[in-house]
Formats: C-alpha cells, sequence, structure tokens
C-alpha cells in the first residue's frame, strides 16, 4: 500500500492543483455520496474532525501551493465528508404529507391535476397526479398537496385521461411498492426520486376534464407535444415525441427496445445534441450582444429563458439539466470572453444537480449521462493526437473520429448498460454513425416546421416531409438492427469491482498525452485488475449453494445455484391472463445472474400455478432435462409444454419415490415422493418430493404435497426427511404440513410462497399454528418478497438482498 501511495503522490497533487477544480470537487463529491450511501452519518463526521485536525497541525494554509501530504489529504477528504453527509441529510426526510392519511384503511376520494398520463403494455391506465385534497369518509374534506402515482386497471367506460385534465376518483392509497425479488427494477426508488412517495389504486373515475391553467409546464408541453403531433403521420409521431421532446409515453415496448439494441436509445432522450440546436441561432448572432453597454448581460438572460423553456417542456430530465447547466456556461463563456474548459464545465454542472438532490448519483439517467460527456472530452484529444495531419482537419479525419469516440463512448457506457439492463448493443457505433446524422437533420428540419404549422396549420406538417420520412426510415433501420444475432449481447457484470477496473482503463486512456502521470495511471489500472481477479477467485473458492424462493405471487419457483456452477429451476411460476411468472420474473432473474442455460428443470406437478412459465422459459433459454410427475394431467398449460419441449428436443423424464436424480458433482438430489401407494386423483397428492443435500446441509421442496402424501413420506423415510429449510407445502393450505411430518423435518427455516391476497385465503391458522409449534423460523413470500438462503455445506442462513433504501 504504501508503494501505491508514492506512485499516486503526483496524482493527489494533480486534483488539488490541477486545471479542473470542479471536475475534482464533483469527483469526490460523488465519493462521498456513495460513502454516505454505505456508511452511517457517524462515521461522515470523524471524517470531518480528522480533517479539521489535519488542517490545524499543518501552518501556512494560506498558500495552498506549498501544502504537504497532510493538507492534500485534508483537502481531499473534507468534500468526500460534505458528500456522504449531504446524501444522508437528503435519505433522512421526514414523512412526506400523504404518509398521514395511512391511517384511513378504506376508499378516499381524490381530487387533483394529471401530470402525465400513459397505457402500460398490459393496457392498464397510469397517471402521475398532483393531488391538492382528499375526502375522507367521516372526516370530511383535507387540503393536503402531493404527487402519486395512480393506476387503473379496467379502463372500460372511463372518460379520457388525459395529461391536464383535472380528475376526481376514489381509490385505496399505499406506499411506493419495494422490489419483490433481488434483480427487480426498484420502482418505488424511482418514483421516490421523482418527488413520489405514494401509489393509488383507483376504484371509480368520478370527473376526468380538462383545466390546464397556462402557468403550468404541462400546458406548453401539451402544445409542443401538439404540434409534433399535427407535423408528423400517425406511424411516426411517437417516435418524434420522443426525439424532440423526450416524450416515450405512447413509443411500445418493441420500438423502445428495437433502439435500445440498435445502440440508438440516447437518441429518446433529450440531451446536449438537443440543447445545442436550439441555441444555435443564439449562438451564432452572440457577437452582436458585444456592441452595446448591457448586451452581454440580456444576451445571458435571453439564453437563460430560452434553456427553461425548453428545459420545462421537456421535463426537466437529468440529461436536459446536465446540458442546459453546461449550455449556460458556455454561453457566459463566449458573451464575456472568457475560457471555457468543457471537463470543468461538466463537474459544475454535476455539483449543481447532485447540491439539489444527491440521490440523483443512482439515477440511470444521471450515470449514463454524464459518463457519456466525460468519455467524450477524455477520447477526443487522444483521438485527434492519433491521427496523421493531413487526415486531422478533412472529411475522413472527422467521420474517423466520430467512429472513434462512438466506439469509445459505447464501450465507456458497458458496465452501465449490462448492470441495469443485462444487455449491450455491439452495433451501436455502427448504428450512431449511421443514424445520428439523420436524427440531427430531422430535428431542426422539425424545429423550424413547428412554428410554420403554429402560423399556417397544414403547411408545417407539408414541409415537414423529409423529417417525417427521416423517422419513418429510423425505425426500420432500428429495427433490422436489433432483429441481427450479433447486433446485441446479454450479461451481467460478476464484481462490483469490474467498475472501478473500467474507470482506472478510461484512466489511462486520458493520460495517454500526459506522459507524468501516464505510467502511474497503468499502475492503478493494474492494482484494479488485481482486486477484480482476486474477488473472482474469492467467489469461485467460497463453494456456497444459493437458494432463491421466487416472489411469482401466488406459486412456486426455486432457483438452486450449485457450488460447481449447475442451475437447478424447481417449478415454474404462474401462468394466468394477468401474470406470466417466467416473463416477469423468472428470465429477468435469469438473465440478471448471468445463467445462460438451466441443467435441469423439476416440475413438480401440472397445475398452471407451478408449471405455468415452463413453455415460455423453453423458447427464451436452453434447458437441459426436464423431470416432472409420473400423474398425467389433462390440461392445456400441461399439453402446451410438453409438445414445446418435445419440439425444442428436450428430455423428459417422470420420477418419483426412491428415484435419484444427478446434477453435477456437488449435490444429490433424492426424490421422497410421491409414493405409489398414494389415493385419489388430486395433482397436489402426487407432487414431487426433491431432498436436496450439499455437505451436512438439505433442503426439503415438498410442492403441493398433501397430508397423504408426507405421512407416507415419514413412514417410510423417518430421519432421513430431517432438512435445515422446508419449502411448505400448498402454499400453507391446511391440506398439507401435518404436525408428524413438520416434527419429523424439523427444518430451522420454513419458506412459502404465496400472494398476500388470494382468493384461497392462504395461509390457513392452522397451518400456520402448527409451523409456529413445530419451532421453525416461517418466512413468507407474500410479506417479505423473495427469500434467498445461502450453504457454505455446514451451515444454512437466511440472507437479505435489499438495498437499505
Amino acid at each position: 500500500m504504501w508503494v501505491l501511495y508514492n506512485m499516486t503522490k503526483d496524482l493527489q497533487r494533480e486534483i488539488i492543483l490541477g486545471v479542473y477544480p470542479a471536475l475534482r470537487l464533483a469527483l469526490l463529491l460523488i465519493l462521498g455520496i456513495i460513502l454516505g450511501y454505505l456508511l452511517s452519518d457517524t462515521v461522515m463526521y470523524w471524517l470531518i474532525t480528522f480533517c479539521i485536525f489535519l488542517l490545524l497541525m499543518v501552518p501556512g494554509l494560506s498558500r495552498l501551493s506549498h501544502s504537504n501530504s497532510r493538507q492534500i489529504l485534508a483537502y481531499l477528504i473534507m468534500p468526500i465528508a460534505f458528500g456522504g453527509l449531504w446524501f444522508n441529510l437528503h435519505n433522512e426526510q421526514p414523512a412526506p404529507p400523504e404518509h398521514k392519511l395511512a391511517v384511513f384503511d378504506e376508499n378516499l376520494t381524490f381530487y387533483g391535476h394529471i401530470l402525465d398520463s400513459r397505457t402500460t403494455a398490459s393496457g392498464h391506465a397510469q397517471l402521475d397526479v398532483k393531488v391538492d385534497s382528499v375526502d375522507i369518509p367521516g372526516a370530511g374534506m383535507w387540503a393536503v398537496a402531493f404527487k402519486s402515482s395512480a393506476r387503473m386497471f379496467d379502463k372500460g367506460g372511463v372518460p379520457e385521461l388525459n395529461t391536464g385534465n383535472y380528475l376526481s376518483f376514489s381509490g385505496t392509497l399505499a406506499e411506493t411498492p419495494k422490489p419483490r425479488n433481488p434483480n427487480d427494477f426498484d420502482y418505488g426508488a424511482y418514483l421516490n426520486n421523482r418527488g413520489i412517495y405514494s401509489v393509488i389504486d383507483i376504484e371509480d373515475i368520478i370527473i376526468s376534464s380538462p383545466d390546464v391553467s397556462k402557468l403550468q409546464w404541462v400546458h406548453w408541453r401539451l402544445k409542443a407535444l401538439h404540434y409534433v403531433d399535427a407535423i408528423f403521420t400517425e406511424s411516426n409521431a411517437a417516435l418524434a415525441k420522443a426525439f424532440l421532446l423526450g416524450d416515450r409515453d405512447t413509443l411500445n415496448n418493441d420500438q423502445q427496445t428495437a433502439f435500445s439494441r440498435a445502440g440508438l436509445a440516447h437518441l429518446m432522450a433529450v440531451s446536449g445534441m438537443h440543447v445545442g440546436f436550439i441555441l444555435l441561432p443564439f449562438w451564432l448572432i452572440i457577437p452582436y450582444f458585444w456592441t452595446f453597454r448591457y448586451g452581454k448581460i440580456v444576451g445571458l438572460f435571453i439564453a437563460l429563458v430560452i434553456l427553461i423553456i425548453y428545459s420545462g417542456i421537456t421535463g426537466f430530465s437529468t440529461s436536459i439539466l446536465r446540458a442546459s447547466v453546461m449550455a449556460m456556461l458556455f454561453v457566459y463563456g463566449k458573451l464575456f470572453q472568457k475560457p471555457r474548459n468543457s471537463l470543468n464545465i461538466l463537474g459544475i454542472a454535476a455539483l449543481v444537480i447532485l447540491l439539489i438532490n444527491p440521490k440523483a448519483l443512482f439515477e440511470v439517467g444521471f450515470q449514463l449521462s454524464f459518463t457519456a460527456v466525460f468519455v467524450i472530452l477524455v477520447v477526443l484529444p487522444v483521438s485527434r493526437s492519433i491521427l496523421p495531419p493531413r487526415f486531422k482537419y478533412q472529411f475522413q479525419g472527422k467521420v474517423i473520429q466520430f467512429i472513434a469516440i462512438s466506439v469509445f463512448v459505447q464501450a465507456g457506457l458497458y458496465p452501465i448498460l449490462m448492470h441495469y439492463f443485462n444487455e449491450f448493443s455491439i452495433i451501436g457505433p455502427l448504428s450512431n454513425t449511421i443514424a445520428v446524422p439523420f436524427a440531427q437533420l430531422m430535428f431542426l428540419w422539425s424545429i423550424l416546421c413547428i412554428p410554420v404549422e403554429l402560423v399556417l396549420p397544414g403547411w408545417g406538417g407539408w414541409l415537414n416531409t423529409p423529417a417525417d420520412l427521416i423517422a419513418g426510415y429510423l425505425q426500420q433501420y432500428a429495427a433490422s438492427a436489433s432483429a441481427l444475432k450479433w447486433s446485441w449481447i446479454e450479461g451481467t457484470i460478476a464484481s462490483p469491482a469490474f467498475f472501478f477496473v473500467w474507470a482506472a482503463l478510461f484512466m489511462v486512456i486520458a493520460a495517454a498525452l500526459k506522459p507524468t502521470i501516464r505510467w502511474k495511471a497503468l499502475a492503478i489500472l493494474l492494482f484494479t485488475l488485481c482486486i477484480y481477479q482476486s474477488h473472482l477467485l474469492y467467489k469461485q473458492n467460497t463453494g456456497n449453494l444459493l437458494i432463491t424462493v421466487f416472489d411469482v405471487g401466488h406459486g412456486d419457483a426455486i432457483l438452486l445455484e450449485t457450488p460447481d456452477g449447475k442451475n437447478i429451476l424447481y417449478d415454474t411460476g404462474i401462468l394466468s391472463f394477468y401474470q406470466n411468472s417466467a416473463e416477469r420474473v423468472l428470465l429477468p432473474e435469469l438473465k440478471a445472474r448471468g445463467i445462460k442455460e438451466l441443467d435441469a428443470v423439476i416440475l413438480s406437478h401440472p397445475h398452471a400455478d407451478h408449471i405455468g412459465g415452463i413453455s415460455t422459459l423453453i423458447g427464451n433459454i436452453p434447458i437441459n432435462m426436464i423431470y416432472n410427475s409420473e400423474f398425467d394431467y389433462d390440461s392445456q398449460t400441461n399439453q402446451v409444454y410438453l409438445e414445446k419441449a418435445q419440439q425444442a428436443d428436450i428430455p423428459i423424464e417422470s420420477v418419483g419415490w426412491g428415484d435419484r436424480i444427478r446434477i453435477g458433482d456437488a449435490m444429490r438430489f433424492f426424490i421422497t415422493g410421491p409414493h405409489p401407494d398414494l389415493k385419489g386423483n388430486d395433482p397436489n397428492t402426487w407432487s414431487v418430493v426433491v431432498k436436496a443435500i450439499y455437505g451436512n446441509t438439505a433442503i426439503l421442496l415438498s410442492g403441493d404435497a398433501d397430508q397423504q402424501s408426507e405421512n407416507k413420506m415419514v413412514e417410510h423415510y423417518g430421519d432421513f426427511l430431517k432438512a435445515d429449510l422446508l419449502k411448505v407445502g400448498h402454499h400453507a393450505s391446511n391440506t398439507s404440513s401435518g404436525s408428524t411430518y413438520l416434527n419429523q423435518v424439523n427444518p430451522k427455516y420454513s419458506a412459502t410462497s404465496l400472494a398476500l391476497q388470494n382468493r384461497y385465503n392462504h395461509p390457513h391458522p392452522q397451518t400456520t399454528q402448527r409451523l409456529r409449534q413445530s419451532g421453525t423460523i416461517t418466512l413468507y413470500t407474500s410479506l417479505n418478497g423473495a427469500l434467498t438462503f445461502t450453504s457454505n455445506g455446514h451451515t444454512l442462513t437466511h440472507t437479505t438482498w435489499r438495498n437499505k433504501n
């Protein structure tokens, strides 16, 4: 570590005395916010105290250029400590006003404006509502202002729910949702970052009438969207609204996926390109403002008004705020003839946003926007220096630079895209080279046609024909590019240390033109690579069995990730008109974990809440073997999966009492049920029960086996049934989990998979009482979300996966 300190000593002094003060402060503040997320505010207070001690111990602070190492260390730690405290301060806000309504566990009547209205992929209405008052039965009208996300599952006969309408509706209030499975998108955190801390399930719409004040941004946003609709054809209007105004509500999932896999998703996020074109006419006349006394101030004010208006109608997203702050600083530098350093200006933009809301750091929009611009600013000088002088300022040189920057930007975003979306576009650089110039032309042409449409209705649409054609061609290109098998890849980030390796790699690229720190940056890269490899080796050698009982509603799906790299899925969740567990939970989870094939799928019995996802899985991930119950059951779900498995050449083997399944070398799998002497035609009775053993630990997966099956297992297997973890049978129905069986298994933990509200009224009180009396620790997916357990071969423990925030 001392050697590393000596190698980075010049880098430390460069951070303190270098030419990027705002950038270094932003990076240190970001580090502090991350530490604040991971550590307590007490630690941050101690860091500040330590900094003050260092500064007091060193005289002569007025001359930073003569600072010694202790001063440098103090000045490094101060913004870090502030960032941590600032994050914790924002993260511990008092309860929002609507939380006091939670005591009323009944339908309430809400009044307010629709801030945003969209339709989900399943056809449900999704609204952002600014509530101004609530009518509470027995308590009267309360004036309480808050933003909420409202959803309505049945839109039949409902009046138009347009953005800007004044709305009166009845419904139930709840807190924003938490993730139900380890790799779920944290929709609650996303809403919280937008100032929304509650959701409302709408029961009935009472009034929905247009009522938009011209003093509200939504009024002008609606106007802008209307004129975009007017100048584009219906087939291209949704894409145009995304390109021009960042409005993706009317884009369907296929369109968004196509642009993402083609590497063009950034075109639908309003950013620097859009702001640059909006300010282009003003930028060209800046010299005019130098000619009179207060011209510079007037020019600055005009630029500010333009940026505020465009930011307002595009929704004040993180990317537009970043671009607007940077644009304002560039305008200031141009008007007042001040030096303009792009990296420093980027740092100021980050400081402004993080000082307003430090939690913005954890938004994917912030990370993508700032990383992309940072990579461009770092790579651009390097790419220019590599080109031979005869090409540097010619057309072909510009094209080569553009392609090189596209490649580096896409590469720079790799860990972020893989972490959040588990997908990465290979074709992105080529797509940007082909599509971006046309997208820029489309933007400029459309912006010029909107005022024409405003003055001469109908003429703007006619003049906008070239831009409309471009929008159509862009859609065709994105669909074609994303359909190529090699155009995008799936994956995951194996270790958080990979982010530091990637950052160090770009530090080496940035230092390529600075001989004084070039080798030191390379040394840091090698150091982070060592840390990354050490972490991977540690993970490989831990020898742990990972067990995940997914929250799939009222169904079962349990994943076993064995120490020797095998992946076994026991049951596949539910299939119904409203829900497909494979699409909603299993495939995203497998993708996020980097699981590219399933070594085995064990289907306990052929009910739709246990085999519901198997048909979808067959079409989307390789499956080496399927084991199922010997019970013959005539249902469409069962027949469809059998046909699909046959078409995919997946072997199916029926297993029963006394069989043993061989999957890898690390674990042993024994089938303890169903016994052949069982009676009845209930598929639950004939559930495949599996005892999986790893080292000295064992788990018992019992499907929906009833007490008849349990008693047979107790009679024939006795103490062999003992297990550390029991998957409770039949969602804690009274037909399963008999006292004799529970006492024989004697599990430390019992995991029950079920929905919080279900028509069967599970769990049954008699069953929960028997579980309590057995002494087991009972956990429910309905209350806890997905349940995760880890076994090292000696002990099995229940682990937590939820973030602390």
